[in-house]
């Protein structure tokens, strides 16, 4: 009997520790295999994160690329009006066929080569790739809208899709994205063809002062900088002249300018007027100026500049003359096609004197340009 006890005793301890060495490697593979999904959570937990970062870093390179194609883009429109002396019909057609296929007409044209929007998405998915991310970048259909005097604005669609062929995740979204481009310092096609090559302009605002009061009017011609004159009888009416001076006090028969520059804060109600100009002094004598509102702008050029040097104008706000963009589609005249507001009209004087007498219109020497062309 007491040898059976001893058995069972052994038998117990025994059972004991098997128990104890099961239960001691079930915990082993217990902690294991929570560390492990602990570090697979972890790791996609990161590259998740990854992830986010990656496609904020492609939309970014996406609006750049697109600035960069847009550009070119216009530049390539505006050369192939030109060259063909031609224009566009439609401006936001002829930018969405160059920014996706770099043709216009289906005519391949060099400014816009490898500056596609499917060539720079290509650029991008190929960079993805080697980080073992497949990527499918696609911009959609454009709009196209001012927001300034040369600004341009280029408004897509655009879809990413990021697939991680590590951690078997994918990440999609889709944006508004908008660029804003700028037409400045590129020759005005309108001048160009219109004048049937004679004439050249380069769109370029003009500087300006400011005033305090005004009578709210526009009104243009040629400055008159006079300060010591009282009595102006002999202008005649209809005069393109434009007073400059500092005040009007003492002075007389001044009805018939065009409109008057004041140096001195002074209220008119006979006359188109700004007053409080400070920098009056930057008005040169005999260059023409235009008044919109409470706003001088200085084109600093006379009539003996167009003669001898064949200069034109910057380009300053009229309301009815027409946009950037209705001067690269071929217009003389003012519309809300992409100028919802209404205010980005812009004109220069263009010298008539650079063209073949039988070609001119009448005697002005500088003359509004959108008034003026097209010369046939």
């Amino acid at each position: 009997m007491m040898q059976d006890m001893l058995n069972n005793r052994k038998g117990f301890v025994y059972t004991v520790f098997t128990i104890a060495i099961i239960t001691i490697f079930l915990a082993m593979i217990l902690v294991r295999t929570t560390t492990v999904s602990r570090e697979k959570i972890i790791k996609e937990e990161l590259r998740t994160s990854q992830l986010l970062h990656i496609i904020s870093d492609v939309f970014d390179d996406m609006k750049r690329a697109m600035t960069i194609s847009a550009t070119r883009s216009l530049i390539a429109t505006i050369n192939w009006e030109i060259s063909t002396g031609n224009f566009t019909s439609n401006f936001t057609s002829t930018m969405q066929e160059l920014l996706f296929n770099g043709t216009i007409g289906g005519e391949p044209q060099p400014f816009a080569e490898n500056s596609t929007l499917p060539y720079w998405s290509g650029k991008i998915e190929n960079i993805l790739k080697q980080q073992r991310i497949g990527a499918s970048l696609v911009y959609h259909n454009i709009t196209v809208d001012l927001t300034g005097y040369f600004k341009i604005r280029v408004t897509t669609n655009v879809s990413v899709v990021l697939v991680d062929r590590i951690e078997d995740a994918m990440l999609k979204r889709n944006e508004t994205m908008s660029t804003v481009i700028s037409a400045e310092g590129i020759e005005d096609p309108f001048v160009t063809i219109g004048s049937l090559g004679f004439i050249t302009n380069n769109f370029r605002l003009c500087p300006w002062i400011k005033g305090n009061e005004s009578s709210g009017s526009v009104f243009y011609g040629k400055a008159l900088v006079d300060y010591t004159t009282t009595n102006f009888s002999f202008v005649p009416p209809g005069s393109e002249l434009v007073l400059v001076t500092d005040t009007l006090v003492g002075k007389t028969n001044y009805g018939n300018f065009a409109g008057i520059i004041i140096q001195r804060d002074e209220n008119l109600s006979s006359v188109a007027y700004v007053s409080g100009v400070e920098n009056i002094s930057m008005i040169r004598n005999g260059s023409y100026v235009v008044v919109s509102s409470n706003t001088v702008y200085l084109t600093n050029i006379t009539d003996s500049d167009c003669i001898f040097k064949g200069a034109n104008s910057c380009y300053f706000p009229i309301s009815d003359a027409p946009t950037v963009l209705d001067r690269i589609e071929g217009r003389n005249y003012h519309t809300n096609i992409y100028d919802k507001t209404g205010k980005y009209g812009i004109a220069s004087f263009i010298c008539t004197a650079s063209l073949p007498s039988e070609l001119r219109k009448g005697n002005e020497i500088l003359a509004l340009d959108y008034k003026y062309l097209p010369l046939v």
